[in-house]
């Protein structure tokens, strides 16, 4: 991946647009820029390394873990988030430079950054309609019971 891209201006367009596609809610507030996403997704990947993947977003908001923008991600679980996030960062990416994206580019992307770790890996590996726009389960996937249930 090009470094930079995230630069572009459509980079957070598109970002935005691929985790609302997983039915994830993004406010424009709550994630305003390329720096602040990148550092919710370093913190949301401690707490899973810390916390385990069980951990909820609602659980460590009210821990003082995580800022209370994140609290109307409530229920959903960390690793979640972060594995959702790391592949919608490398879908903005590959969109900006090149209109698709890939495992080994969204597992480059994740480990450039450093939010590699085996729970991210997990969900990108098990979930590929995270980071391929075309996947006929995308839409299904969405925060699904079964989903969340092969995290734990």
């Amino acid at each position: 991946m090009s470094a930079g891209a995230e630069n572009e201006p459509r980079w957070l367009e598109y970002w935005r647009e691929n985790m609302e596609a997983l039915g994830i809610p993004v406010p424009a507030t709550a994630f305003p820029n390329y720096a602040l996403i990148v550092g919710t997704i370093k913190t949301l990947v401690d707490a899973a390394r810390v916390h385990g993947p069980r951990v909820t977003v609602g659980e460590l908001v009210v821990a003082g873990t995580l800022p209370e923008r994140l609290a109307m991600l409530g229920a959903l679980g960390v690793a979640y988030f972060a594995g959702a996030a790391v592949g919608s960062a490398a879908v903005a990416t590959g969109r900006v430079i090149s209109g698709g994206t890939g495992l080994s580019d969204v597992l480059f992307y994740a480990s450039r950054h450093g939010f590699l770790n085996p729970q991210v890996g997990t969900v990108l590996q098990t979930h590929p309609q995270i980071y391929q726009r075309q996947h006929a389960g995308r839409l299904t996937l969405a925060l699904s019971p079964q989903s969340l249930s092969r995290l734990r």
